[in-house]
């Protein structure tokens, strides 16, 4: 079965990078524009863009999902896989994932920012649109919750690790893994253009890095998409969790 998502062993079909290339222009330049005229047309209150802010994830992820579907049914059925390797790397994801938040909060502290700084930057997203991932979780606990973690995952494994990260570890990891940095800058870029604070938004960037980077790591580990789909939704839940109780 010939497949568009590539993995550690596999080739994406050749129209795949310029699909993904006109997607990306979508998803960080025209959702983005897009979101801000809705939220004001329907009143501009937190509500909305609480709302716009759910759209673009959801939209993002079924979009991908399409595309990933193949593969991603595939994976999760193939014999050869091991439910426990994948679990055991989820794990190690998760807990190397926490070292780093916890890192990143000291090094906040050191630098005379609030450590809860790392609450409004985190979870995961695919990038900021309207409303924080944070504030998202304060605002409609459960419903930005299940949305961070079981389907904002698939839209960050899609537009980033898959072009960005897979096609090239088959062959050398360490270029990979620095495409992967140059692909995770690119929403980073339009953000800063859009909103005119670059400090603010690249330090959003410096603490959320090292997390995309160790949720490559599980999916080089594992050659399985599943495995960093699990390690992003899971750190999301647990930020998502803390932002609740600590908010």
């Amino acid at each position: 079965m010939v497949k568009l998502f590539p993995t550690m062993t596999s080739r994406p079909e050749p129209g795949y990078p310029f699909f993904i290339f006109a997607y990306w222009v979508i998803a960080f330049i025209g959702l983005p524009l897009l979101s801000p005229i809705l939220a004001v047309a329907f009143g501009g209150t937190i509500t909305e863009y609480f709302w716009t802010e759910c759209v673009y994830y959801i939209i993002n992820a079924a979009v991908l999902f399409f595309i990933m579907r193949e593969y991603l049914i595939d994976g999760f059925l193939e014999v050869q896989i091991n439910p426990k390797a994948i679990f055991l790397t989820v794990a190690a994801t998760v807990g190397m994932m926490l070292i780093s938040i916890i890192v990143s909060a000291l090094a906040l502290a050191v630098f005379s920012y609030s450590p809860w700084y790392i609450l409004d930057s985190l979870p995961l997203v695919e990038m900021t649109v309207l409303v924080s991932p944070g504030r998202l979780v304060v605002e409609h606990p459960l419903i930005a919750t299940l949305l961070l973690s079981v389907v904002v995952p698939f839209g960050i494994c899609g537009l980033f690790y898959v072009p960005g990260f897979a096609p090239i570890c088959c062959k050398k990891p360490w270029l990979a893994y620095l495409v992967m940095i140059f692909v995770l800058f690119l929403p980073v870029l339009f953000d800063i253009l859009w909103r005119g604070e670059p400090w603010h938004v690249l330090l959003i960037f410096a603490i959320r890095l090292p997390i995309h980077l160790l949720a490559c790591w599980s999916y080089q580990k594992t050659d399985c998409i599943w495995t960093a789909i699990f390690s992003v939704g899971a750190i999301n839940l647990i930020m998502s969790l803390v932002n609740m109780l600590f908010s």
